[in-house]
C-alpha cells in the first residue's frame, strides 16, 4: 500500500514538473502584464486583455474565451489548453474546462461598451436611471447584453435601420459582425407601467387574476389566473395596453404554472375551444 502512495505522489510530481515547462511561457507573460483574471487554485490566471469571458454549454462544460487574433494570443490559447490537458490528470475539476479560441474582443471591450450604450447611474434626486449612448436619430434603445459564446453584443431597440446600426458600431469601436441587432415592442418602463395598470385593477377587484410580472428578459410580462376566457384575456389586452405577443397567460395549479393552451391540452382541447367559441363557459 506504501509502494503505491509513493508511486501516485511520484507521478503527481512529474505531471506537475510537465506543467510547469509547458506553461512557461505563460507565466512570463503573466508578469509582463499585471492586470490579470484570476480562477482560483486550479486554474492559471489570465490577462485581461486575452480573456473573452466564459459560459457554460448545453452539457454545463464551462467554456473560457481567449483572444487569439494575434501571435502572442494564439501562444496564450496553445499554452493553456496544454496546461489544463496536464492539469486535468490530477484535477477533476480541470476536466470541466475548454479553453476555446475565436473571441475577437476581450470581455472588457465587450464590457465597456455595452456600459457605454446604456447603464445606471443616480439622477440628482438620487433616484437610479438608465443613461443611453447619445447621437442624431437613435433608435429607442431597450437593453444591452454581452454574448459570450458569440464573443459579440446584443443590443434592443424598438426598431433598427442601417445608419444607426453602423453608427452605434463606430462610436463603440466594435465591428457590426460582432453586433446582434434585436428588436422588441416595449421598453422596461412601458412594462413596469403595463403591470402597474393590471396591478391596480386587480386590487379594484376589475380583473380576476392572481398575480402579474416580467418575463425574465423576454420583454414581455405574464399573468396569472384560475382558468381564461377569451373575453378575460381581451381585458387584461385593453387594461394593459400591451400587444396580445407580449402577454403570457398562465394557469397556476397544483404548484405548476402551466400556459392556458398546455392546462386545455391536458382537460380536453377541442371541446374547450367549442365552448368558448358558442360562449359556452
Amino acid at each position: 500500500m506504501k509502494e503505491i502512495f509513493c508511486f501516485i505522489i511520484l507521478s503527481i510530481a512529474l505531471c506537475l514538473s510537465d506543467i510547469s515547462s509547458v506553461f512557461t511561457y505563460a507565466a512570463n507573460a503573466s508578469q509582463r502584464d499585471k492586470s490579470k483574471m484570476s480562477f482560483g487554485a486550479f486554474l492559471p490566471e489570465i490577462p485581461l486583455q486575452y480573456y473573452g469571458g466564459e459560459y457554460y454549454d448545453e452539457n454545463y462544460i464551462r467554456h473560457i474565451k481567449i483572444v487569439d487574433t494575434t501571435p502572442e494570443g494564439k501562444e496564450w490559447l496553445l499554452s493553456l489548453q496544454e496546461y489544463n490537458t496536464k492539469i486535468s490528470a490530477v484535477s477533476a475539476l480541470n476536466a470541466e474546462v475548454v479553453f476555446e479560441g475565436g473571441a475577437v474582443y476581450s470581455y472588457a471591450q465587450l464590457e465597456k461598451a455595452q456600459n457605454s450604450i446604456m447603464h445606471s447611474e443616480r439622477d440628482e434626486n438620487r433616484r437610479i436611471v438608465d443613461v443611453e449612448i447619445e447621437f442624431e436619430e437613435k433608435p429607442i434603445l431597450i437593453d444591452c447584453k454581452i454574448d459570450v459564446r458569440q464573443n459579440c453584443i446584443v443590443i434592443v431597440a424598438k426598431e433598427w435601420n442601417e445608419t444607426a446600426k453602423k453608427k452605434i458600431s463606430e462610436l463603440l469601436n466594435i465591428k457590426i459582425e460582432h453586433i446582434i441587432f434585436e428588436t422588441a415592442n416595449y421598453t422596461k418602463q412601458e412594462l413596469m407601467e403595463a403591470i402597474d395598470k393590471v396591478y391596480d385593477a386587480m386590487k379594484r377587484k376589475e380583473l380576476n387574476v392572481s398575480r402579474v410580472d416580467k418575463v425574465g428578459s423576454k420583454y414581455s410580462i405574464f399573468v396569472v389566473a384560475e382558468e381564461w376566457n377569451t373575453e378575460l384575456k381581451k381585458k387584461v389586452i385593453e387594461i394593459s395596453g400591451l400587444k396580445e405577443e407580449n402577454i403570457m397567460f398562465l394557469v397556476y395549479r397544483n404548484g405548476v404554472y402551466t400556459s392556458d393552451v398546455e392546462c386545455d391540452e391536458k382537460e380536453d382541447y377541442l371541446i374547450n375551444k367549442i365552448k368558448e367559441a358558442f360562449k359556452m363557459q
